[in-house]
């Protein structure tokens, strides 16, 4: 994946004096163009009438910490006051909606804009605005522009952090102060119902007066059930929140938008400390109105919107770990559409999202229209209670070819295979399971499950089975079954009547030992991971040539894990350093020693750098087969990295921690002819 450049854009107008924000323009289309800071590309060119500021040539490297690498304050003025509230970006040429980003503030008319660009050279790049009148104007220009991949921004030692360091729960979430035209209500799923009043502007503090770190990024996990898609946060240090100048605004899926997330970079403001990542004060308002209608929407007193947490990460790269190894997966999602936004010929009705892809539509009884996508979004809050749980003594049944003996305390039971064909019918009557069915299981044998069942038959036969392959590395995992796709024929897919259910532990192995934490049966896929996830669990980070190779999540007391493939590297052997497993997180470096190769000329070595000593000196000289060791120093992560579960069968994964993440150059070979001497050298990026 190539790294992204994202430029930050703040574009203002200059009134009475700077820091009066607007973006106006007028009915003929004059206006100027102030660039009052710049950051990144830059040009002494900082004012334009009736045409952009042009930044000519340059480079910029994309940034391994945060997204906004450039940034510029940017005044528009003219004597309309129409805002320019849509923003374009035509990059060679070529129109690229979701490169660009604006969030209007109209209370300041003030426009945030964020241009992201991919690593690479450009001709042309335009930021055209277009205000309410449908006039539009280029306000930005860069020519013979240069992306290049991300510097090395924070020392190779830190850890990439993927644990929130501040975290508002439901519980917290409803225990706001100074509300304002909001009620808040609590419920047993996991989130909190942000529900605004007749008079508008929904708002309630959470930090006031206490410096708290906060982290730079911000997760928000929310369902919006109205039509408003914006969202606002206020930050500010000792002063206290004085004006829309402590403010961010961003939008946000709406009009029944189901369960999704939003980021946010609280560097944006000016009232973010960036150095310590704190602030004192922090307003949250849920939906706000005001900016997206220019004041002219009405509350109803029924506009609602759904919050699970709003989570704090010290780097972009720890947030999206966090997302992936917790939050993510495909889903199917449905837009609802306002006509608005929906442009109709004939019998056909088609919407253009912000990505510049086209949708055919329906229309809905209500009015609305509506399309359905695929995307990976977030779990949906909801209850964990199974339908059906077998653990316990309920567990410990009679076997054969196997004795099975439950632990008092833990409740946990034993299986010791005997002989042959080792199972257990775990119930012979009729019983309502659900879909989704979870086994939390343990053990070192390498074999396949095999899980007989039927909604029909009271005993096991021919083609009421599936297999499931063990994860035999003696951690825990839980294995989660959509039952709707194994293919059992007499299995009942609307109802889930079951008249038994038998678990043939082993399908080859005589001889094993497996241990039994649960079988259960829910109604969602999110049902059973959340109920699965309230365990403690931890991640492996395996990391090489700078890059995450994998992340695997294991629970408290794993003393071994399964490890991804060693990445290959031309000339050299490789394997993973030495480690111990313990309950905390964990990176894992790859180490490559060069393959060995005979020569009667003298050769020197240079080892290299560990993480926390510079490189030593050229040493000595060698008449026979040189091998060179080189272990990966600990870098940050790159975004690009995958996570994975510990369990073999699905991707199951659990919350993970780490520090801040780095782009490691490669390793260069040098071949000196004289003496065909060879050294090794380690290009790192500061």
């Amino acid at each position: 994946m190539k790294k992204l450049l994202a430029v930050l854009v703040t574009v203002t107008m200059l009134l009475s004096a700077v820091g009066v924000l607007a973006f106006t323009v007028s009915a003929d289309g004059t206006y100027t163009v102030i660039v009052e800071e710049q950051a990144g590309f830059t040009t002494e060119n900082y004012s334009a009438t009736n045409s952009p500021v042009v930044f000519a040539g340059g480079s910029a490297a994309t940034d391994a910490v945060v997204s906004a690498t450039c940034s510029y304050l940017v005044v528009v003025s003219a004597a309309s006051e129409t805002a320019v509230r849509k923003y374009t970006l035509i990059v060679d040429g070529t129109e690229h909606a979701a490169w660009i980003q604006a969030n209007y503030n109209a209370g300041s008319n003030r426009s945030t804009v964020f241009i992201t660009l991919p690593e690479g050279t450009y001709s042309e790049v335009i930021a055209r605005g277009t205000d309410e009148e449908g006039v539009q104007m280029d306000v930005l220009k860069f020519t013979n522009i240069t992306v290049t991949a991300a510097e090395n921004t924070v020392p190779d030692d830190k850890e990439v952090e993927f644990t929130p360091c501040w975290t508002l729960t439901p519980s917290a979430l409803a225990q706001g102060s100074s509300l304002n035209a909001v009620t808040v209500t609590e419920n047993d799923f996991g989130y909190v119902t942000f529900t605004a009043g007749q008079t508008g502007d929904p708002y309630l503090n959470y930090i006031g007066g206490t410096s708290t770190k906060v982290g730079r990024w911000l997760l928000v996990k929310y369902n919006n059930h109205s039509v408003i898609p914006r969202m606002q946060l206020y930050m500010a240090q000792g002063a206290g929140i004085t004006s829309d100048n402590n403010m961010i605004e961003f939008p946000i899926a709406a009009n029944g938008s189901g369960w999704t997330y939003v980021i946010v970079d609280m560097a944006t403001n000016q009232f973010y400390d960036k150095e310590n990542q704190t602030v004192q004060h922090f307003r949250f308002d849920p939906l706000e109105a005001r900016n997206w209608s220019g004041g002219s929407y009405q509350f109803t007193g029924e506009e609602a919107i759904d919050v699970a947490y709003i989570m704090g990460f010290t780097t972009k790269a720890g947030l999206m770990g966090y997302l992936e190894a917790n939050e993510l997966h495909d889903v199917t999602k449905t837009a609802v559409l306002q006509e608005s936004q929906v442009t109709v010929a004939g019998d056909k009705a088609t919407y253009t999202d912000e990505n510049g892809v086209t949708w055919d539509v329906t229309k809905n009884e209500d009015g609305t229209y509506s399309y359905t996508y695929e995307k990976k979004d977030v779990r949906v809050p909801c209850d964990t209670t199974p339908k059906l749980l077998l653990a316990g003594s309920r567990l410990k049944v009679d076997a054969n070819s196997a004795t099975l003996e439950m632990d008092p305390l833990t409740g946990i039971t034993t299986i010791n295979v005997t002989g042959g064909d080792p199972n257990a019918t775990y119930f012979n009557e009729s019983k309502t399971a659900a879909r989704y069915m979870a086994i939390r299981y343990r053990t070192s044998v390498q074999d396949n499950m095999e899980v007989f069942l039927s909604s029909s038959d009271a005993a096991p036969a021919a083609g009421q089975s599936f297999k499931r392959e063990l994860a035999a590395d003696g951690a825990w995992h839980t294995d989660i079954i959509d039952l709707s796709t194994v293919g059992v024929s007499t299995l009942n897919t609307d109802t889930y009547e079951l008249k038994f259910l038998r678990v043939d532990f082993f399908d080859a192995a005589s001889s094993g030992t497996m241990e039994l934490e649960f079988i259960a049966f829910f109604d969602s896929e999110d049902a059973a991971y959340q109920y699965m996830h309230t365990y403690k669990t931890y991640t492996a980070t395996f990391m090489a040539n700078g890059k995450v190779v994998d992340r695997v999540v294991f629970e408290a007391g794993t003393t071994s894990i399964k490890e991804p493939a060693v990445p290959e590297k031309a000339g050299f052997t490789g394997k993973w350093k030495a480690y111990t497993l313990s309950d905390k997180n964990i990176t894992i470096m790859a180490e490559y020693t060069m393959i060995a190769q005979p020569t009667t000329e003298p050769a020197t070595t240079v080892a290299e750098p560990t993480d926390t000593e510079a490189p030593p000196p050229a040493t000595g000289a060698s008449t026979s087969a040189q091998t060179t060791t080189v272990t990966e120093a600990e870098p940050g992560v790159s975004d690009t990295g995958k996570v994975t579960g510990t369990n073999a069968t699905t991707t199951v994964a659990g919350s993970s921690a780490g520090g801040c993440k780095s782009v490691l150059g490669g390793l260069s070979v040098l071949l000196i002819a004289a003496g065909a001497a060879l050294t090794l050298a380690k290009r790192k990026h500061s």
